[in-house]
């Protein structure tokens, strides 16, 4: 069969006519490449619709969920905003009542109470920034059993500003938390003047005058 039909195109054509074979299989040479282009078109097509289709189904989700998690947010906000008073230090109070009352509620869980420093043990270490610094007794708890301790008082005629600064100062110790190679923070007397901030007795002092006297 395709003797013949080679046979009848080299007869239809002449001997100086190159088209005739292009002719020929004109059918397949043009109509296959135009069907398989568009057949790719099509899926082309379809693929883009179907991501177009799953980017839309995302971003309504996420938007519904955003939605969602912003109200949790808002109540969360606004349980955060609640409980903040009680964990921080209202420092823009101006008057010395409201900002020792505002201290005594936060720091409500490291207040000791005073009668438990006894006051026959007191003795004094040096002058501090905020005033002076004294090695104590502290009760604890247990009958005829008491623990050494440091004082760091705050002098009785003072700023509200100072009496900020020493506030602040005993919060950022608590934030500190326990760690081997710190000085602990084991409590506070924050309810009235004078203030004290009781922090754990170290055997050999501070870390500046056991540098220098190792150096000597």
């Amino acid at each position: 069969g395709d003797i013949k039909r080679f046979t009848r195109m080299l007869l239809e054509c002449n001997s100086s006519d190159k088209l005739c074979v292009v002719r020929e299989y004109q059918t397949e040479v043009i109509v296959v490449p135009v069907l398989l282009v568009g057949f790719f078109v099509i899926v082309l097509t379809v693929i883009l619709w179907l991501h177009c289709r799953g980017l839309r189904a995302k971003q309504e989700q996420s938007s519904s969920s955003s939605g969602q998690q912003g109200k949790k947010m808002s109540f969360r906000q606004r349980k955060e905003c609640c409980s903040t008073e009680k964990r921080y230090i209202q420092l823009s109070e101006t008057s010395m009542e409201s900002l020792l009352h505002s201290a005594s509620l936060t720091l409500k869980e490291l207040e000791i109470p005073r009668e438990k420093l006894s006051p026959g043990t007191w003795q004094l270490i040096k002058q501090g920034r905020y005033g002076s610094i004294y090695r104590a007794q502290l009760e604890t708890g247990n009958p005829g059993k008491t623990k050494t301790v440091v004082l760091k008082a705050l002098q009785d005629l003072t700023s509200p500003q100072e009496v900020k600064d020493f506030l602040g100062r005993i919060k950022f110790h608590q934030n500190l938390g326990h760690h081997e190679n710190l000085v602990e923070l084991l409590g506070c007397c924050v309810g009235q003047l004078p203030l004290y901030m009781i922090m754990e007795d170290v055997s050999l002092g501070d870390l500046l005058t056991f540098l220098w006297t190792c150096r000597k």
